[in-house]
């Protein structure tokens, strides 16, 4: 397979698909949670929407103003589609290991988050709901911190507290050629939650079709129009799993409920025909795998050997 072009995908495709990367200061001591996503999203979405909203409704599906709302366009997925407005949102990435530990005021705290459709334009108000929801402090002791900088994924400088302007930037994601390796090896870092043939995906079911499945509807979804994988892909694809299941619920305030957020996490190991699925697996790495990516689940990094 030519490299200059996989699965109808050139090699140096540009994606509206950005990661930045927001690097905080603890201003106290946090015993932290076993994963962060859900106590950082749920702070950033409070301060988002007491940024954005200008009506105080409490349903969104209910507001006159929810297909221009900024809230809206970041934060509420179902409302978004239901009105037909343009895709957009965003990932989460909790980028410290997954387990509880105790963060010592001053200590540095990065995370990451990925940016597409429409959201992408917002970044500045991204920022700043940021900074007010640092400030007003996580989890459940309200811990404080200052968020100092943001830069484009590892990068250049994008954001500073200290300067008030944004420096410009292109948000584009170049696909690199697809390496030329026998295997790929995907590191699942939080859990992968997602249902396959209406049950949950359990080690026993991994299989690459489950796989190319998740890797195009996260696709879809962020990037609209993105070619559909080759069809029989899965039948020339070797795939070997070393996974394990990691239970996680957390409760939700908001719809006074329990959520199960459990999942597969360990080592995927891909051989066979793996280069035609390359700009899937590539871009998937800040897309994620499945369910419940604003959390962060669904998290891996690749290893080509």
């Amino acid at each position: 397979m030519s490299k200059a072009c996989i699965s109808g995908v050139p090699a140096g495709a540009r994606l509206p698909v950005g990661m930045y990367v927001f690097q905080a200061r603890l201003l106290q001591p946090w015993r932290t949670p076993a994963f962060e996503g859900s106590a950082l999203r749920g702070v950033f979405g409070r301060a988002l929407r007491a940024l954005a909203c200008s009506t105080g409704l409490s349903d969104c599906g209910a507001c006159p103003l929810r297909e221009s709302c900024s809230y809206t366009a970041i934060f509420e997925r179902q409302v978004r589609e239901h009105v037909g407005s343009e895709p957009g949102g965003y990932v989460l990435q909790v980028l410290r290991p997954t387990g509880q530990c105790t963060l010592a005021p001053g200590t540095p705290y990065l995370f990451g988050m990925t940016l597409f459709g429409r959201s992408r334009q917002l970044l500045p108000l991204i920022i700043r709901a940021w900074q007010q929801a640092l400030e007003t402090g996580v989890d459940r002791d309200n811990i404080c911190m200052t968020l100092e900088r943001v830069t484009l994924g590892h990068g250049p400088e994008i954001w500073h507290h200290a300067r008030p302007e944004y420096a410009l930037h292109s948000s584009l994601m170049t696909v690199p050629p697809a390496p030329d390796t026998d295997t790929v090896v995907l590191h699942l870092l939080t859990p992968w939650h997602m249902k396959y043939r209406g049950r949950m995906l359990n080690g026993d079911a991994l299989s690459p079709a489950p796989l190319i499945m998740t890797l195009r509807q996260r696709m879809q979804a962020a990037v609209p129009g993105f070619p559909e994988p080759p069809a029989g892909l899965a039948d020339r694809l070797r795939l070997e799993g070393m996974v394990q299941w990691m239970h996680w619920e957390r409760a939700s305030l908001r719809q006074n409920l329990r959520m199960n957020f459990s999942g597969l996490t360990g080592v995927i190991r891909l051989g066979g025909d793996w280069q035609a699925l390359w700009p899937w697996l590539w871009t998937g790495q800040w897309l994620h795998l499945g369910k419940h990516t604003t959390f962060g689940l669904g998290r891996y990094v690749l290893q080509t050997c």
